[in-house]
């Protein structure tokens, strides 16, 4: 049995070792790719210091935003500018709803049919609201 463990850590060591050996050898041939930001800025200088505002707003599912900033009359002083825009809801969601009832000898006594059928109308109701 030791003999059978040895062989086996062995030849798990040199499978790990070539599969790594591979990994690093592609992986220093394929060139890497230049991630560059889509976002375009546009900055204002001054003496006390750098805004840059997106030159479009946001786009969401269900709303748009835009947001400028500008200089106010003191240093360190901005003025926030915030557009949201809401936009119409295009889908309905909807809930199905299923009441099981009992309808076995026990519901028979107690009024426990009127009880369940006043219960159910009052939830109807309240989903109706």
């Amino acid at each position: 049995m030791n003999w059978f463990k040895k062989n086996t850590s062995k030849k798990a060591f040199k499978l790990f070792s070539i599969v790594m050996l591979l990994f690093y050898t592609f992986s220093t041939v394929i060139p890497p790719k230049l991630v560059v930001a889509d976002t375009q800025y546009d900055v204002d200088t001054n003496e006390n210091g750098e805004i840059r505002n997106e030159k479009t707003g946001k786009d969401y599912e269900r709303a748009s935003i835009d947001k400028k900033v500008s200089w106010g009359n003191k240093p360190g002083e901005y003025f926030i500018d915030l557009k949201i825009e809401g936009k119409d809801a295009t889908k309905i969601e909807t809930t199905d709803i299923v009441l099981v009832y009992d309808n076995s000898s026990s519901m028979g006594t107690h009024d426990r049919v009127t009880t369940a059928k006043n219960a159910t109308t009052n939830f109807v109701n309240g989903l109706l609201k």
